[in-house]
């Protein structure tokens, strides 16, 4: 049954999202120092990490585009056409702006490592960052693509999980399919977050798969599908669901993290956060069009961030709030030209997208 979902906030969440990560890295390695309002007011920020943000609006986004898009080979069509035309584009700025800081390795390009890493960067392996080029900047050129290859397996396995989860199941059968998968993956995401195989290559390799990611993409399919009994429950509540949010995380400050208490507490924290993000979508959901105008920057905010962060860094503009600030307009303008001229002509040429990310 077609479930209508009505004009929302995503694309002003998105980059809400987004700006959180672009301050979580600026201050990190700019070296901001902050007085004991701005801690509070970073850690204020921190409650609300852009990573999973953008996970659970995806699932919700993609589930919804996917079960209206006629075909699968218009399906990947228009998922290709929202990755990759930005990420090259982002791609070919950082090799000009590595070039002009003097920082590219001489004959790297042509080497065995090169032609893989610039296969890697222009394919699915974005997380790969050479020896060659760890003496740029922060020493991992552009560190949070880590997450392209996680959404864009979560485009490739979305079709399978509907195949295995959604079709020809009646809603509890559909629903219980996905709860067993998303605890599965909170499983792998609490192993990675509480151990030591966090820091191992293993876990390093684990984080990049979106085996301990998908419960959060997955809470986003399920509110999707659940839209008809969740709309009543969400519409125009924000403020609820923010508050309950922040009270379960004000308690897992004192739970030790671990365990089957840490998890519970952990497991509801995402839950309620998947859930007021959601509402905030759909609470005044005029704020955001009168805002953006249209124009949908986060993606761009989220590929150039780091690109401007390593480039002051390069530089030795670090230690005040005024390089926080030119992080924050450069990206700005970055996102803006990537939207004007790669974006938004890119998205035209999509087909059949209703729910466009």
């Amino acid at each position: 049954m077609k479930r209508s979902i009505p004009s929302n906030n995503f694309d002003l969440l998105r980059l809400c999202a987004a700006l959180q990560v672009v301050h979580s890295h600026a201050v990190e390695h700019l070296r901001i120092p902050y007085g004991p309002v701005g801690r509070a007011a970073s850690e204020l920020l921190a409650l609300f990490p852009g990573v999973p943000i953008f996970f659970v609006i995806s699932g919700f986004l993609i589930s919804r585009s996917y079960e209206r898009t006629p075909s699968l080979a218009v399906y990947f069509r228009n998922r290709a056409l929202r990755i990759y035309p930005a990420l090259w584009t982002s791609f070919a700025v950082s090799l000009v702006l590595v070039a002009a800081l003097g920082a590219w390795p001489r004959g790297f390009v042509t080497t065995p490592t090169g032609v893989g890493w610039v296969l890697g960067q222009l394919s699915i392996v974005q997380f790969f960052n050479p020896a060659a080029l760890r003496g740029f900047g922060v020493g991992v050129l552009n560190g949070s693509l880590w997450t392209i290859p996680v959404e864009l397996q979560f485009y490739l396995v979305l079709p399978l999980i509907y195949r295995a989860c959604v079709r020809g199941r009646d809603g509890r059968e559909s629903a219980l399919r996905l709860g067993a998968l998303a605890v599965g993956s909170f499983g792998l995401w609490c192993l990675w977050e509480t151990t030591q195989v966090h820091g191992t290559l293993a876990g390093k390799l684990l984080q990049v798969t979106i085996a301990p990611h998908l419960f959060m993409f997955l809470a986003g399919v399920w509110l999707q599908r659940s839209w008809a009994r969740v709309a009543p429950l969400v519409r125009e509540r924000a403020g609820a669901w923010t508050l309950a949010y922040v009270a379960v995380q004000v308690l897992a400050r004192v739970v030790p993290a671990g365990g089957v208490a840490g998890a519970i507490v952990a497991a509801a924290g995402f839950a309620l956060l998947a859930v007021a993000v959601v509402s905030m979508a759909f609470t005044r959901v005029g704020v955001g069009g009168r805002l953006l105008r249209g124009r949908d920057c986060s993606y761009g905010v989220y590929l150039y961030h780091m690109l401007v962060v390593n480039a002051l860094v390069a530089l030795g503009w670090t230690g005040t709030p005024a390089h926080l600030a030119t992080v924050f307009a450069l990206t700005f303008a970055a996102a803006a030209a990537s939207w004007s001229i790669v974006e938004r002509p890119a998205l035209s040429l999509k087909i059949s997208a209703p729910a466009a990310v």
